[in-house]
């Protein structure tokens, strides 16, 4: 059952010793998003601005994708054995070091490793939240308790991006870029510093077998029920990957950067309202709610290729349903996992979404050079469209 039952309120989950924390996580989904935020806005352009060249830089960014795939299968797993709030904090503080590496780095070399540990941190710290909450929560109400984390951190996550980009637009002019990359690591490094006072820690399982952890975490996967899910998270990393890649060239292809930071402003607001619909939807099935979010997506992508003058318009409504759909999978993940395991199988929907987004890479820059980009986005909408067909028809033949 991912869906609330009529009558039952979510104030009932959200009050009670779940409030406070509930509120650090949604404070610390915000502040995270602003600080990578930054990150993102600037690295690139501070990287090719010290000489080095594009080339050479897509060839570290290929690594650095790579590793981030094999540190982030088993890091689940390794936060379910060893502890959640211990991987978080871990995680932040290594990702805060790789980016006062990066503030500074002048070589390929330098560069590589802080890129090597920037991704090596946010491997390890991704999906700890949930177990920690869920370490604080009764047994019953799960569907409603993540119905309201999801929702809270991924509005926060949104508007934490939306005000990270406003910091980007108001400093590009007069802070270098890599003074905005040092400000971002000294933000997630206080972070990485304040998790073992403010979060709880959960109850680490030492007892774990990694190999029988991989043997579970493999037969998981390919349980019916799970298979839609698999491919719904296919689709998400697609939809993210074409909206984050295309959404620069088709909206401000003279690369004016002050109006590429009210694009993001408005791009990530319009996500931030898609996440905060889900509240109004909160008794629909959470796979439901994915695939209504896919739609939108898909039309938007749609828009965007084949109406005159609907490119802003279509990007929009994209976001609105990438917020929506982050909410929706999130939850449909959540209901899917075991509290033991909860960690090691968002890893590995994690790794599958990473693998996803290197394939349609891929697929998008070589399409983009035979076809153009609007046909490409055409394509990627036709996918995502595609995809959630076949999640529903799935879910439809998949016992109950």
């Amino acid at each position: 059952m991912n869906k609330i039952a009529p009558g039952v309120t979510l104030p009932a989950v959200a009050g009670g010793p779940l409030r406070g924390i509930l509120r650090r996580v949604t404070a610390y989904s915000a502040v995270l998003a602003l600080a990578d935020f930054m990150f993102g806005a600037v690295y690139v352009s501070v990287l090719l601005a010290r000489d080095l060249p594009p080339a050479q830089l897509g060839i570290l960014f290929g690594i650095s994708t790579a590793f981030s795939v094999l540190i982030e299968a088993p890091s689940g797993a390794v936060a379910d054995k060893y502890g959640h709030r211990r991987l978080m904090s871990a995680g932040l503080l290594i990702w805060a070091l790789a980016l006062a590496i990066l503030s500074v780095a002048a070589t390929w070399a330098l560069v590589l490793v802080g890129l090597l540990m920037w991704t090596a941190g946010m491997a390890l710290q991704s999906g700890t939240t949930a177990p920690i909450v869920v370490a604080s929560a009764p047994e019953s109400d799960r569907v409603i308790l993540f119905d309201v984390l999801m929702r809270r951190a991924s509005v926060a996550r949104w508007v934490g991006s939306s005000l990270g980009a406003g910091v980007v637009f108001a400093l590009g002019d007069w802070v270098p870029g890599g003074v905005v990359i040092g400000i971002a690591a000294g933000v997630i490094a206080v972070l990485g510093l304040l998790v073992p006072l403010v979060f709880p820690s959960s109850t680490p399982q030492p007892e774990l077998d990694m190999q029988s952890v991989f043997r579970s975490m493999l037969g998981w996967s390919r349980r019916r029920e799970v298979v839609p899910l698999i491919i719904a998270t296919i689709a998400s990393g697609l939809s993210v990957t074409v909206i984050v890649v295309t959404w620069q060239p088709v909206l401000s292809p003279g690369l004016d950067l002050r109006l590429n930071g009210l694009l993001l402003m408005a791009l990530t607001l319009a996500a931030a309202m898609g996440s905060l619909l889900s509240k109004a939807l909160h008794e629909v099935d959470a796979a439901e709610m994915s695939l209504l979010a896919f739609a939108m997506i898909a039309a938007g992508l749609a828009i965007s290729s084949l109406v005159a003058g609907g490119a802003l318009v279509g990007y929009l409504l994209a976001e609105f349903g990438l917020g929506l759909s982050m909410v929706g999978i999130g939850k449909w993940q959540h209901l899917e996992f075991s509290d033991e395991l909860r960690n090691t199988l968002y890893s590995t929907l994690a790794t599958v979404g990473l693998c996803a987004a290197l394939v349609a890479n891929s697929a998008l820059g070589i399409l983009w050079q035979q076809v153009g980009l609007p046909v490409t986005v055409l394509v990627f909408a036709v996918a995502v469209a595609g995809l959630s067909v076949v999640v529903g028809t799935l879910r439809k033949l998949a016992p109950s």
